[in-house]
């Protein structure tokens, strides 16, 4: 915990709040695309079972075509001199294997 002064406390509480109520799913990963945490809004329905994607990695269940934009925006990421400043939009395939936008 973080604390910042003596009326003000960041707990893993908040910040699980903070991510939920960010977009409909925010997704925590690590350099190579291994998922470690998925935050999903309460108010967002969704068909598949995210949990089960944790210490998986994210391309497994993309599109085709987000895989692509997952790897730019991992690799701009990482880079010192470059700067992401805005979430992207990928499309991931249920387990029935139909492509869903998030």
């Amino acid at each position: 915990m973080i604390k910042l002064d003596q009326s003000f406390e960041i707990t893993p509480d908040k910040i699980k709040e903070l991510f939920s109520n960010t977009a409909d799913i925010s997704i925590l990963l690590d350099r190579s695309g291994m998922i470690s945490d998925i935050f999903v809004n309460k108010k967002f329905i969704i068909a598949s079972n995210t949990k089960t994607w944790v210490n998986k990695n994210i391309k497994e269940f993309l599109t085709f075509e987000s895989i692509e934009k997952i790897e730019n925006f991992l690799h701009q990421a990482w880079n010192k001199e470059c700067s992401v400043g805005r979430p992207i939009e990928l499309n991931h395939v249920d387990e029935k294997k139909l492509g869903i936008p998030y």
